[in-house]
Parts: C-alpha cells; sequence; structure tokens
C-alpha cells in the first residue's frame, strides 16, 4: 500500500520529482540511496504490473485490436491501484536505469509481435508496429499524471477515461479517413530555427528524463560552456529558470498550433499536423521542451502558468468543436485529447523512448498517424 501512495504522489508532481516518492515522514532525514531504491521499486513494480496485464489480455484474446482493448482496460481500470509512470529514470544509477529501460522495451517489443501479426493478417492497419507499442505503453503509464494536471471536469471520471483511451488507439480522432498531409514539412518551419537559450533546453531536457533535483550547477557545468561558479549564478533560483522553460514550452506550442492551423478551414490536416509538429519538437533533443505536465514541479507559485496552459489546450478544444460542427473529426471523446495529447509529449520526452534508426520526422509522423488514425484498418480494407 505505501509503494501505490508513493507512486499517485510522483504522478501528481509530473513525475519530475523523485524525492516525492519517498514515504512524508521520512523524506528529512531520507539519503540519497532511500530516493533512489524507492523509485526504482516503484519503476519495477511498474513493469511487473504492465507485464501481468498484457499477458492476461493476450491470454483472453486471439484478435490484436482485442488484446490492446482488454490491455488498456486492465491497466487504467480505476478499481486497480495506480502505477507510476516511468519518469525520472535518468536519476537512477546506471545498472538500474538500464533494466527499468530494457524492462520497458521487453514489453514494448512484446506488444509489437501482437500489432504485427495483426497487421499481417490484416487485422491492423499498415504502421510501425514498435512505435505503436511504445506509445501504448507510453498512454497507459502517463495518462494518470495528465488527468492529475487537468482542470476538474464533472466527466473526468475513470470509467471514461479509459473508453476514451481504447477509442484513441482504435480509432483515433478521423475514424479511420483518410490520412492528411502536412505531416513532414511542418515541424522543420519552426524547429530547425533559433531554439533560444541553450541553458534553458539542457534544464528542459534534464528535468523531463532525470527530474528537477538532477539540475545541479556542477551538471550545466559539465554540459555547457560555463564555469561552475556562473551555472550556479544561474541556478541561484530554481524556480525563475523553470518558469522561463515553461514559457519557452508555451511558446513553442503556439507557434506549432498556428504553423499546423494556419488560416484553413479543414481541422483535419490541422490536428495531424499539430501532433506531428508536436511529437517531433519532444523526440529532438535539440529542441526538446519542458513536458507539458511539469506544471506543478515550480518551487514557487504558477497558478499563471497553469491558466496559460489550460487556455491552449482549450484552443485545442474548440477547434475540436468546430471540426465535429464540420464531420472532419470524431465526436466521440474529442474533451479528453489535450489529456492524451499531454501524455504523449510526457513520454515521449522521458527518456525511455527507443530512438528509432530513422530520423525523428518519421517517428513523428508515425505518432501523429497513430493518434489521427488509430490501429484499425480503413473500411474496406487495410
Amino acid at each position: 500500500m505505501e509503494f501505490v501512495q508513493a507512486a499517485r504522489r510522483f504522478n501528481a508532481t509530473g513525475a519530475i520529482w523523485p524525492s516525492t516518492v519517498l514515504p512524508p515522514r521520512s523524506r528529512a532525514l531520507a539519503k540519497e540511496g532511500d530516493q533512489e531504491n524507492w523509485l526504482f521499486e516503484i519503476h519495477e513494480r511498474s513493469c511487473r504490473a504492465l507485464g501481468w496485464h498484457l499477458s492476461g489480455a493476450m491470454r483472453r484474446h486471439s484478435n490484436p485490436l482485442k488484446v490492446v482493448t482488454s490491455f488498456v482496460a486492465g491497466v487504467c481500470n480505476p478499481r486497480h491501484a495506480e502505477l507510476g509512470a516511468l519518469g525520472s529514470v535518468w536519476s537512477l544509477p546506471e545498472s538500474r536505469r538500464r533494466h527499468v529501460q530494457g524492462a520497458f522495451q521487453e514489453l514494448a517489443n512484446r506488444l509489437a509481435s501482437v500489432l504485427e501479426a495483426g497487421r499481417s493478417a490484416g487485422a491492423i492497419r499498415s504502421c510501425d508496429c514498435l512505435i505503436a507499442s511504445q506509445l501504448i505503453l507510453g498512454l497507459v503509464l502517463w495518462t494518470p499524471v495528465a488527468v492529475c494536471q487537468a482542470p476538474p471536469r464533472k466527466l473526468l471520471n475513470g470509467r471514461r477515461l479509459v473508453e476514451g483511451l481504447q477509442d484513441l488507439v482504435l480509432y483515433g480522432r478521423s475514424g479511420g479517413g483518410p490520412e492528411a498531409h502536412r505531416l513532414s514539412q511542418l515541424a522543420h518551419n519552426f524547429l530547425v530555427g533559433d531554439q533560444g537559450d541553450p541553458l534553458q533546453c539542457l534544464v528542459s531536457r534534464t528535468i523531463n528524463r532525470a527530474g528537477a533535483e538532477a539540475v545541479t550547477a556542477a551538471f550545466i557545468a559539465s554540459e555547457l560552456p560555463c564555469s561552475e561558479m556562473e551555472a550556479n549564478q544561474a541556478l541561484r533560483r530554481l524556480h525563475p529558470v523553470i518558469d522561463s522553460c515553461q514559457q519557452r514550452a508555451l511558446a513553442l506550442v503556439l507557434e506549432l498550433r498556428d504553423h499546423a492551423f494556419g488560416g484553413s478551414e479543414d481541422q483535419r490536416a490541422g490536428f495531424a499536423a499539430f501532433m506531428c509538429g508536436l511529437a517531433e519538437a519532444y523526440l529532438r533533443d535539440d529542441v526538446q521542451p519542458l513536458s507539458p505536465l511539469a506544471i506543478s514541479s515550480s518551487v514557487g507559485p504558477c497558478d499563471a502558468v497553469r491558466v496559460r496552459w489550460r487556455a491552449i489546450w482549450e484552443l485545442l478544444r474548440q477547434r475540436q468543436v468546430e471540426g465535429v460542427a464540420k464531420q472532419q473529426v470524431r465526436e466521440r471523446f474529442y474533451d479528453l485529447s489535450p489529456i492524451f495529447v499531454s501524455a504523449i509529449c510526457a513520454f515521449l520526452c522521458s527518456g525511455l523512448w527507443t530512438p528509432s534508426a530513422k530520423e525523428a520526422g518519421y517517428a513523428a509522423r508515425e505518432v501523429a498517424a497513430l493518434t489521427w488514425l488509430g490501429l484499425a484498418p480503413p473500411v474496406g480494407g487495410a
């Protein structure tokens, strides 16, 4: 029970404060090793639970789509204990980090084999099955974290979230309609330009993978052309640095949204392009903004930042309302899209993603295609 509570605390902080996994009474006296042990135990527990649910789904069903929906239902069932997102994995010692990454990759390979068999049989549309399997695992782990950051909503209940996640994975936002174009070029319009202050990019990437507690003057001095004294000056107060990283992430999301939707009346191309650009930004080390689920990480008040994020997601929701009215976007669960998009972005920059032999743009297009088309084959054949 103590590990369940620790996982819940960890998820509630956006999974970027490793020290939150410790029991509250022991935090003041805890040593660094205690924190590492608890975090490792939570991650191991999550991987074991994922494996158990996947094995059960594979025993119960032969249809690969039913395996996926059963797996999602089992992991995200509100009656089951909450699993800890596999965040801050780079804060673990290398041997333990590799253990967690290896366990996650083994799960991804198992699920990918199910999807590959379904693709060969025509039960799943043509896609990169390993990318799809990683994304599904990321969604089931990070959706609870995204829910913690979401504003209270009457319909934001556990059962509806499970149904919404199943629906997204199967049918995407388009319901298997024609794939939108403009996927390959969008991100480069903004992402190849000036990415701003190197300190912000480094801090964002470090927080996403190892947690805010890994942002130290010694680390910054080892990564950037500056002395430890200069790094100490920059990090004298951590909150303003994190806040600047959050502002950079907000600006990038707004810029990508404007590039994706532009003045077009066709919402279909806009949604696919927005997700493609967002995925590429979070996959690229030279661009990677702060995770959208890192809002509660600031060591000071962050209401203004939280309000701005919610305003952006509200604009995205309004786009979906327009798309539904024009029959360009599916109506089902459209209000949950910001939660799932946040979970995807947080997973992509978590340090668990296995880089493809191909470029980040390829992986981003696959991510966008899954969220837009789902796994189910189009009507009339693959």
